[in-house]
């Protein structure tokens, strides 16, 4: 995703990340589950949905190829023949978001909301669109609304994420470094999530002259994975702790 707070884990194109398998979407090498084959039945008809469900897998393997121009080019027929399938609404919107086309990914995950409200894991994606284009009192809701979700731990990590980088682009350092004061403890299973957010805390720190901060969490994320962004160049910078 955008910005400091998303650079910290850059993993290819764009300058975004976003992890390797999207929760909710179905695999490419897997038929398409029941639920959402009815789905396609119920939206354009048995005689049409055999071609319909071989579009959409298309787009799926698509998108995990990340082909992404290839997988909005279906995904624009699909919208057409499934307008009320938040599946198809999702994919488009991931799609235009690893394009940078954040207008495309608002209007394709605020109709995610509509249609599926389950969906959470949308909104830190969707709020980093908002953040792009500066909305950053759409970002705070989206943050506020995640929250009361209570998501799984890596969603809301994400969303957390995205609204510190949103307080970091304002100028409001500190506030940003304080959204991440609950998540900062070592816990039993260390999990990348953990490794992104603290990343992002030594990020900031660094950025507001914290240096002591910043290397003590810089040497953290290091502990559990040397490889993990661009830790040890960040170190190196630093310098040893005098």
């Amino acid at each position: 995703m955008r910005g400091t707070a998303r650079r910290a884990v850059k993993r290819g194109g764009g300058g975004q990340s976003a992890p390797a398998r999207i929760v909710g979407i179905p695999r490419a090498d897997r038929p398409l589950p029941g639920t959402v084959a009815r789905q396609v039945e119920r939206g354009v008809g048995v005689r049409h949905s055999k071609s319909t469900s071989e579009r959409l897998q298309k787009a799926i393997d698509a998108f995990e190829r990340e082909r992404y121009a290839e997988a909005s080019q279906l995904l624009v027929v699909l919208g057409r023949q499934l307008p009320g399938m938040a599946l198809v609404h999702e994919l488009a919107g991931l799609c235009a978001y690893r394009q940078s086309k954040w207008r495309t990914v608002i209007n394709e995950l605020e109709a995610v909301r509509v249609l599926d409200v389950s969906r959470t894991s949308v909104l830190p994606v969707l709020a980093d669109a908002y953040r792009a284009v500066r909305r950053w009192a759409k970002v705070d809701d989206l943050w506020q609304e995640l929250k009361g979700h209570s998501p799984h731990p890596a969603i809301l990590a994400e969303g957390r994420m995205v609204a510190a980088g949103a307080l970091a682009d304002q100028g409001k350092m500190l506030e940003a470094i304080g959204l991440f004061k609950s998540v900062l403890a070592v816990p039993k299973r260390v999990q990348e999530y953990h490794l992104r957010e603290w990343y992002v805390v030594a990020d900031l720190n660094d950025r507001v002259g914290n240096v002591t901060d910043a290397r003590r969490m810089f040497d953290r994320v290091a502990k559990y994975d040397r490889a993990f962004a661009d830790v040890e160049d960040r170190l190196a910078q630093l310098g040893a702790p005098r």
